[in-house]
């Protein structure tokens, strides 16, 4: 699945964006385990779970988690793409203003889960 930079931004948090980010960032699927269901994903060699109403569109913890996934791919990708997500795209061209970066900090886990989305997929 190809997603534009636009179909990224347009998404709506919790159900499409939530499982568009376990699918690419956390290359999780979906599994009924028991009587629930998880998204489930190998790391390391290990099979990690997490439940079915992970959210990391709503919750700033699992945002941040998706976060650090595309941090360590390429964590000048991933500033970019937030201070897009964030202040607009054609709007940065120099995120070096110490002003728009502090700003950042306050970014919501929709902007950083859609930020994360478009550093992994290049889209940024």
């Amino acid at each position: 699945m190809t997603l534009t930079r636009e179909q990224i931004l347009a998404m709506e948090p919790r159900r499409e964006l939530d499982a568009l980010v376990m699918r690419i960032i956390f290359k999780a699927e979906k599994k009924d385990i028991g009587d629930e269901c998880y998204w489930v994903s190998e790391i390391d060699g290990e099979e990690v779970c997490w439940p079915r109403w992970f959210s990391p569109s709503t919750d700033i913890s699992a945002a941040f988690e998706a976060e650090e996934i595309a941090i360590e791919k390429d964590p000048a990708m991933y500033v970019h793409a937030l201070a897009s997500v964030v202040f607009g795209y054609n709007q940065v061209q120099d995120i070096s203003d110490i002003k728009k970066l502090c700003l950042l900090i306050h970014a919501t886990p929709e902007q950083r889960c859609k930020a994360a989305l478009l550093a992994v997929t290049g889209e940024c």
